[in-house]
């Protein structure tokens, strides 16, 4: 048994790195988007890492306690970021060609951006427990993993779903698999 530790060890730091890998790439297209220049190849890159991300989340080792070091992020932070979200969102003719039910879309919209706010300030989080904590990896694995339990993997499923919806990745997708949602 002593012999399958350091193995177990290789495989924890494997997927430490790959899951820091994917959440600085996640925070880095989020970072460079630019509502002005809504681009196609944005929402594909984002709509591919996605999947990568739920995969790296669910296979991420971490000790058997979790803590989830929530921070309050400054609210006018958070509304800028969920406003150009939005607004890149509601803009995108290449995730709404010809859409017309403008409620569904403002409420897709809206959605998305919320969960793509939240799902940024926490993986932020712990690729800030990363850089203070260096010899304590295991700060930002059970960070995210509790923090995906907990907060942002409900909205990770959700923005999957949401961009299935309207065709990225899919051309065959339908929206009418969201119609029944309610906009109040």
């Amino acid at each position: 048994e002593n012999v399958k530790e350091p193995v177990k060890k290789l495989q924890a730091m494997s997927s430490l790195t790959e899951m820091s890998d994917i959440a600085r790439k996640y925070c880095q297209l989020i970072d460079q988007l630019e509502t002005s220049s809504a681009s196609e190849t944005w929402i594909k890159q984002i709509g591919q890492l996605l999947p990568k991300l739920h995969t790296a989340i669910v296979l991420l080792e971490t000790p058997q306690q979790y803590s989830y070091s929530h921070q309050i992020e400054n609210d006018d932070v958070r509304c800028e970021l969920f406003m150009r979200l939005n607004e890149f969102f509601l803009s995108d003719q290449h995730i709404w060609p010809d859409f017309d039910k403008y409620d569904l879309k403002l409420h897709m919209c809206e959605s998305l951006a919320y969960d793509f706010t939240d799902m940024y300030f926490d993986l932020k989080r712990g690729l800030e427990l990363l850089d203070i904590y260096p010899n304590q990896p295991n700060q930002a694995a059970s960070n995210w993993r509790s923090s995906f339990f907990y907060h942002w993997g409900r909205q990770l499923v959700d923005a999957e779903g949401w961009l299935y919806a309207v065709g990225i990745g899919d051309s065959n997708a339908n929206m009418a698999d969201f119609s029944s949602i309610k906009t109040a």
